[in-house]
């Protein structure tokens, strides 16, 4: 009634405070964020074109240096002086022999020097069994390099051959595809692999960078990175791109919790693939740098936000919330819920009014509250007037059957029992009872229900907690409910009847959807009846919530209506579909009363 604002609506005022400051520094972000995307992309792509231009140009200048060492090599093999020496060198005189080795010797030196690659260029000639380098000659070639020349000739794509730790272009006359076993001259030219390491490091241009040389078909690779584990990743990576059909371009990849960029590029005249990488924090360095700057102005705005909203809560938040807070006591019943009015502004004027109707509500209250009082006492008694006699008259036909067909021993019993029974719903002076007693007044009336239907139905009721002997309840409470299950729920079992009863403690139990500070006492009787549809159910249901229904309160209706009309209508019997198949009946109750008590005996 009183309930005029709620504490999560007002929590979400400032929450949409905040979101609309925050709604519009939004597009002032989202445009800086897309800005400096936009420029780590650009940097980004011209760091990656320059990648692929580098490689491509080292590539396509390595390939121009083998092809001109390579067609050095074709035109020396019509030399007319290889030529003499390789073939009728016996015939030549000394003087015509040691002229022709002058001059090609000269040869050697100017295809040594024809290229920054080459480190040394030879010509082995079996006839005259000498190798003649560029600058001095040598002794026959041993078998194992003639024969390691002639295997590399067959297996290794050219141009370029590995020889042991030797790489080498070389040609071989005749082709030893075509003559295997003669040979005329073997002229090579050795390939300097420090001098390609080197350029390979100019290439990377930092530590952080690194350029691989890879020759997939001949199992070699020319490499400036020092992390081993890296250049086995490279080589992977170039491997996986030929097997591809990706011959060249540019890529990612992750090590070592670092983003790589990687440009690719494969010659097919020389069998290789070239590979440069670089970490991607060295390029986009600076552009992290203003991005931490702008998350940092983005931190610094979101605080002015919450700061400035801090103070609007302190201006309007905090007086709405004592206000809520005030509302709420009226809410539970605290009439004497007041508001300090040290206020200078608009809400002096609210809470003013607050306080007028709350101290005129607490004089109606006090008014209304002992005209009630004696209204429900008068109606309780009435309600309890109802319940007595319920039970006499089966009970007294029983009596009869037994006395007439001389049970004494049953007559016996049922009598002590109807005497126990009588002494509790006899004594009208206490409406409150510890739950033991109106425990034993059960066990009294099922006593002599089971001297009635004990072929029919078996009750099992379970022992009372200790904790809960003593907690005060309304008397003949509990046995309407016992009693319904006896006389609706199994009228029409013949055999095989089940009754459950038990008292429980329970303090997860939500009423009014919140927890008792001190628990809930459940108490629960089931049966296992047949006749109950699922109709015939929520009409019983229907019949409890309806509290104005004038019609006669017996059973757990009366029940139902007393428990209310003390304890509040949060409490009081639900009704549900029972686990052995018919009712089950639970009727909770506050382990202690409440301020809502209304009618309790002095």
């Amino acid at each position: 009634m009183f309930r005029l604002f709620d504490l999560d609506k007002l929590r979400s005022i400032t929450a949409k405070m905040i979101a609309t400051f925050l709604l519009a520094l939004t597009p002032m972000y989202l445009v800086s964020l897309q800005l400096n995307r936009m420029g780590s992309d650009s940097v980004m792509q011209q760091v990656r074109d320059s990648m692929n231009s580098r490689v491509t140009y080292y590539l396509n200048s390595l390939q121009t240096a083998v092809d001109g060492i390579t067609r050095l090599q074709r035109q020396y093999v019509i030399d007319e002086d290889i030529q003499k020496l390789a073939n009728i060198a016996p015939s030549m005189s000394l003087f015509e022999r040691a002229m022709a080795e002058r001059r090609i010797q000269d040869k050697m030196m100017l295809m040594t020097i024809s290229s920054p690659y080459v480190l040394e260029s030879r010509i082995y000639l079996p006839m005259i069994g000498k190798t003649i380098l560029s600058a001095s000659d040598e002794g026959e070639m041993t078998p194992d390099r003639i024969e390691a020349a002639k295997r590399a000739a067959l297996s290794q794509p050219r141009p370029l051959v590995k020889l042991g730790e030797r790489m080498v272009i070389q040609h071989i006359s005749p082709n030893p595809q075509v003559a295997p076993e003669k040979t005329a001259f073997i002229m090579q030219t050795d390939i300097s692999a420090a001098r390609i390491l080197e350029e390979l490091d100019q290439l990377a241009a930092d530590s952080e960078s690194g350029a691989v040389l890879i020759n997939r078909s001949q199992s070699w690779t020319i490499s400036s990175m020092a992390d081993a584990e890296l250049r086995a990743r490279t080589v992977a990576l170039a491997n996986e791109r030929l097997d591809s059909g990706l011959h060249s371009g540019d890529t990612r990849m992750t090590y070592n919790g670092h983003r790589y960029l990687v440009a690719y590029t494969y010659s097919e005249a020389l069998q290789c693939s070239l590979l440069l990488t670089l970490r991607e924090d060295k390029v986009i360095g600076p552009l992290s740098r203003y991005r931490e700057w702008f998350w940092g102005l983005s931190g610094l705005s979101l605080l002015t936000v919450l700061l400035f909203s801090s103070s609007i809560y302190r201006v309007i938040h905090k007086p709405l919330r004592s206000m809520v807070t005030a509302f709420r006591k009226l809410e539970r019943g605290d009439m004497n819920a007041r508001i300090d009015m040290r206020r200078q502004d608009e809400f002096q004027y609210l809470y003013k009014q607050f306080n007028t109707t709350a101290e005129q509500l607490k004089h109606l209250i006090e008014e209304v509250y002992e005209n009630r009082i004696a209204l429900q006492r008068s109606e309780l008694k009435q309600l309890q007037s109802q319940i007595n006699p319920h039970f006499l008259y089966n009970t007294y036909f029983l009596v009869h059957r037994m006395a007439k067909a001389m049970k004494i021993e049953q007559v016996i019993r049922a009598t002590e029992y109807l005497g126990v029974y009588f002494q509790h719903i006899t004594r009208n002076a206490q409406e409150i009872v510890p739950l033991e007693m109106e425990y034993r007044h059960i066990a009294a009336y099922i006593e002599l229900q089971s001297l009635r239907f004990h072929n029919r139905i078996t009750p099992t009721v379970e022992p009372l907690p200790e904790s809960l002997k003593a907690v005060p309840v309304p008397r003949l409470l509990l046995q309407p409910m016992v009693e319904n299950a006896y006389q609706h729920g199994l009228k029409e079992k013949l055999e095989g009847g089940l009754i459950r009863i038990a008292a429980v403690e329970s303090h997860s139990c939500r009423i009014d959807n919140h927890l008792p500070e001190n628990g809930v006492l459940l108490f629960t009787v089931e049966d296992n009846g047949d006749e109950l549809s699922d109709g015939a159910l929520v009409a019983l249901q229907d019949k409890l919530s309806d509290r104005f229904d004038d019609k006669e309160t017996t059973g757990l209706l009366n029940v139902h209506r007393r428990v209310q009309l003390r304890y509040g209508s949060a409490y009081g019997i639900t009704l549900s579909r029972s686990a052995l198949g018919g009712l089950r009946v639970q009727l909770a109750l506050p382990l202690q009363e409440q301020v809502v008590k209304i009618g309790q005996s002095k």
